[in-house]
């Protein structure tokens, strides 16, 4: 019996399939244990990890050198700074700050002299406003991270940017008043300007920047003063300071506009103005002032039945001189108008300034520049016949007549303030003296 069973078991065997066999985990992790080369897929997975997100802000932060790409990339750094906690460093958010204001100064030194201005300079001007009223009103007070970081270093960074910012930006619109002035007046009293005919005046047209420039440092002025009223001591110091450095460069500017010889000699330059290191250039003047030029030596002498040219007009150069003065005495007072308007603005202390003595030393030097500049005043215009009795003696014809007091004269190697610019210099001191509290 059990060998026939042992038989029916053997012959039923083969009659049923054989199960297929299922791996097991154990032999897949030893398939799988060993090293494999990432495939083409696992590479492209791998580079759109989020550890490689800020990558591309980074790259654009230090490869992109035009204005809007700077202020793009602030943009979204600034969306990143807002999350709590921040998502991006504080070193990398300062230097999109930085290279922001590089922008800026980049731009705005293509629109300042040398550069001639245009009829697209005001509106980028405009422009030029709200991206810096931004920069100072949303970017700046983000840098501050009292929970992260050391308050000395919060605030060292933030007088860095501002300081930046005043130095290359706010400082150079300061000092371009008398070159803009300059400029524009050269440019308004040339022939193609003063032309009767309109083909002549087509050519030629002259653009006024310096509101445009003046609006820029008001935007500038309101908002530090907005950012000076936070809750942050650390802003309202370093806005303060800025304020400070456009006090002493308008006043530097103003003492030298008047620290240079008002009168240019024969035997200098033709195209010298009033103003040391300013030189009104020789080829922008009109030229029915320029003078004739002399025959070259070796030229060819002209034939018999030729005419002969006009020797040259030995009081050519004295017209020059005296066209050059007039542009340069009106330019000075134009920019003192504007130099005035700065000081005027920032000679007072922001509310809640903490450095008294700096406050008080910042007033004493303004005091010292316009205090020098009234020096220098033009004496009224009183007539010395009528002003005191003839003596016996005395040469009838010897007194002079009155010179015109609203014009700025010479005395000596200075120029001398008229009634216009003196007005100007006692409202600025009025001014300082009023803001002493």
């Amino acid at each position: 019996m059990s060998t026939r069973a042992s038989a029916r078991v053997e012959n039923a065997t083969p009659s049923c399939p054989a199960p297929t066999p299922i791996p097991t985990k154990k032999k897949s992790r030893k398939k799988n244990s060993g090293p494999q080369e990432p495939s083409s897929e696992d590479s492209q997975i791998q580079d759109m990890a989020p550890t490689a997100l800020p990558k591309p802000s980074t790259l654009a932060l230090f490869e992109s050198n035009g204005l809007m790409a700077a202020f793009q990339v602030l943009d979204t750094l600034i969306e990143a700074r807002r999350t709590e906690p921040p998502g991006v460093s504080t070193e990398t958010y300062a230097l999109a700050i930085s290279r922001a204001i590089d922008s800026l100064a980049a731009t705005l030194a293509s629109l300042l002299p040398p550069a001639d201005p245009s009829s697209a300079t005001s509106s980028v001007m405009q422009t030029l406003s709200d991206l810096l009223r931004r920069l100072v009103l949303v970017a700046l007070p983000l840098i501050r991270t009292p929970r992260r970081s050391d308050p000395a270093t919060s605030c060292a960074r933030t007088d860095a940017l501002i300081g930046r910012l005043s130095t290359t930006v706010l400082i150079p619109v300061v000092t371009s008043f008398y070159p803009l002035s300059l400029a524009h007046l050269t440019t308004l009293f040339s022939p193609d300007i003063t032309a009767k005919s309109p083909s002549c005046r087509a050519g030629k047209r002259a653009f006024d920047a310096r509101p445009a420039a003046a609006s820029l440092l008001h935007t500038a002025l309101t908002a530090l003063h907005e950012l000076s009223r936070g809750p942050a001591p650390a802003l309202t110091a370093a806005a303060q300071s800025a304020r400070a450095a456009l006090t002493l460069s308008a006043a530097r500017a103003l003492a030298e506009l008047y620290d240079a010889p008002a009168t240019v000699h024969a035997a200098s330059d033709a195209g010298e103005t009033a103003r040391a290191g300013a030189p009104l250039p020789r080829a922008r003047l009109p030229p029915q002032l320029s003078p004739c030029e002399k025959q070259r030596p070796g030229a060819a002498e002209p034939r018999s039945g030729e005419p002969r040219a006009r020797p040259p007009d030995t009081n050519a150069n004295a017209r020059v001189d005296a066209a050059a003065a007039r542009i340069a005495a009106l330019a000075r007072k134009d920019a003192m108008w504007y130099l005035c308007s700065v000081l005027h603005a920032t000679v007072a202390p922001l509310p809640g300034a903490a450095n008294v003595d700096a406050d008080r030393l910042l007033r004493e030097g303004v005091c010292t520049v316009l205090a020098g500049l009234l020096r220098w005043t033009a004496p009224p215009r009183i007539h010395v016949r009528c002003a005191t009795p003839r003596r016996d003696g005395d040469d009838p014809d010897g007194a002079q007549a009155p010179r015109e007091g609203g014009e700025s004269h010479a005395r000596g190697a200075r120029a001398l303030l008229g009634a216009v610019e003196r007005e100007m210099v006692l409202a600025v001191a009025e001014k300082v003296w009023l803001s002493q509290g």
